[in-house]
């Protein structure tokens, strides 16, 4: 889309439904119709979504066996992400699809405060610059801040030192899923 578009739509109204949906795409990076078994989000806020310009239909992928269509942020989403909520959005990339996935499952297990308490990847390495930073921040019910954290193999042992560092010191409890594991 080009510029001037964005710009006047970028008051563009959400529903709560949509805005869960955009919001969980921006943190996590994607969305796949499976969310849809442990989140109240249905097909028709996906297709609202992609109507209005935010999401686009990526390439199906399999995850963990599984083939799945993908729904991403299309450029006018990320633009609207960033000018409306502030938010860099999380970055997604096709071979990091089940680290994703995995993320994606815990931010639909929050409550509605600590999901919109969520800070991203994107998000928190404009906040920590030149910092190794987590997959993910939020605040949890009883105000402690919680590191988020999905390991795969790819991750070497200083990586893995790094982002435990960045845990101990910025959040209170953590969640760490090594995806080896899954």
């Amino acid at each position: 889309m080009c510029g001037d578009t964005i710009n006047n739509n970028l008051f563009l109204e959400l529903s709560e439904k949509e805005e869960e949906l955009f919001l969980l795409i921006v943190n996590t990076g994607f969305y796949i119709n499976h969310y849809s078994k442990i989140s109240s989000i249905s097909n028709y806020t996906v297709r609202l979504l992609v109507n209005k310009g935010l999401i686009i239909k990526g390439r199906s992928h399999f995850i963990f066996t599984k083939y799945f269509n993908v729904y991403i942020l299309s450029d006018y989403g990320k633009e609207y992400a960033l000018r409306r909520y502030l938010l860099y959005p999380y970055i997604f990339r096709d071979r990091n699809i089940e680290h994703d996935y995995v993320l994606g499952r815990i931010y639909l297990s929050l409550s509605k405060k600590e999901s919109k308490s969520w800070i991203n990847e994107g998000t928190l390495i404009r906040r920590y610059p030149n910092t190794v930073v987590i997959d993910g921040m939020f605040t949890d019910a009883y105000d402690r801040a919680v590191g988020i954290e999905v390991i795969t193999s790819n991750y070497s042992e200083n990586d893995i030192f790094k982002k435990m560092d960045f845990i101990k010191k910025y959040c209170d409890k953590d969640i760490i899923v090594y995806t080896k594991n899954l």
